[in-house]
């Protein structure tokens, strides 16, 4: 799979979203991550390395964080929370502060949504914290 392919990927898969249609949103999303996990293994390297070697870390990123999104509009929020963490893991790994702040909203939004206040709130602020640091005070301003 090329790099144009993957982003067509993601592009589709973002159109789903947007229309409600999480199930093909999905479906695109996990293309790109079984793409990523096959090579990681065929090439018996880190998985780490791999996708950072390669330059396409933001895809696999991209993918995992649209499964997130996905599976918390849909109700799913342990399927939301095991994408979280696996999505913070690469983002830590690639220093995408944006990425982890979006997770740290999500699951915020997850814990609110499962009437877990006080986790809603730590992590409502984690993500203002990650978003501080790299200045964007647009996505502040809609948490």
């Amino acid at each position: 799979m090329t790099t144009e392919e993957m982003k067509e990927f993601i592009e589709k898969a973002n159109d789903f979203e947007n229309k409600g249609d999480f199930d093909d949103a999905e479906f695109n999303a996990k293309k790109i991550i079984e793409y990523i996990e096959d090579l990681n293994e065929k090439e018996s390297t880190d998985f780490d390395n791999t996708t950072k070697d390669k330059g396409i870390s933001s895809f696999y990123i991209e993918a995992l964080l649209l499964i997130t999104r996905c599976a918390s509009k849909r109700g799913n929020f342990n399927i939301a929370k095991e994408y979280i963490n696996k999505t913070i893991h690469v983002a830590e790994i690639n220093n995408r502060k944006d990425i982890i702040a979006q997770c740290f909203n999500i699951l915020g939004i997850v814990y609110r949504n499962q009437g877990e206040y006080d986790k809603a709130l730590e992590n409502f602020q984690n993500s203002v914290l990650f978003y501080e640091e790299i200045e964007n005070k647009v996505a502040i301003a809609h948490i």
